[in-house]
């Protein structure tokens, strides 16, 4: 992996004045990474892009969000038989269902989905399990963002006492 270092690109796309100036320069910047953005402003524009070392996929939203999970979805990379991936493929399927199902997309009801844990085996919500080929599973973290609003929830883990700590964007 080479080029400019995502963490650098993600500061510079905070600096960007307009989602098209964002949208351009992760374009600029795709090549050489192995991660995945999501880029959204207050006006409801939004992509993925997903970075696959000398190439990158930009994803616009098909329906009335984006979504991602920890495998591709701009080209099938990642197999869904593979067991690395059965919890990334788990949880975008299910979360795929609950928002198809419930057009509310409020922070409430996005905290709901992000605490799913219907799948008793491969659940969105998930402890911190040992993995024989990627060592532990599970939720390091869950986001929800208010945009418009300016701010962010925050849960770090799954436990009694993870709960979404609310951060203003100003």
């Amino acid at each position: 992996l080479d080029g400019l270092p995502v963490h650098i690109v993600l500061r510079a796309l905070l600096d960007c004045r307009s989602f098209n100036a964002a949208k351009s320069l992760g374009q600029e910047q795709a090549q050489g990474k192995a991660s995945n953005i999501i880029v959204a402003d207050a006006n409801t524009n939004g992509l993925d892009i997903e970075f696959c070392g000398d190439r990158f996929f930009m994803l616009e939203p098909e329906k009335d969000y984006l979504l991602h999970t920890n495998h591709y979805i701009g080209e099938a990379i990642n197999s869904p038989h593979c067991a690395d991936f059965a919890s990334s493929y788990a949880r975008f399927k299910r979360a795929n269902t609950l928002l198809a199902n419930n057009k509310d997309r409020s922070v409430a009801q996005l905290c709901q989905l992000l605490s799913d844990e219907s799948d008793s085996e491969l659940p969105i919500y998930r402890e911190y399990v040992v993995d024989d080929s990627v060592h532990e599973l599970g939720t390091v973290c869950s986001i929800v963002m208010s945009l418009a609003d300016r701010k962010m929830l925050i849960r770090k883990g799954k436990g009694e006492g993870a709960l979404f700590f609310e951060y203003g964007l100003d």
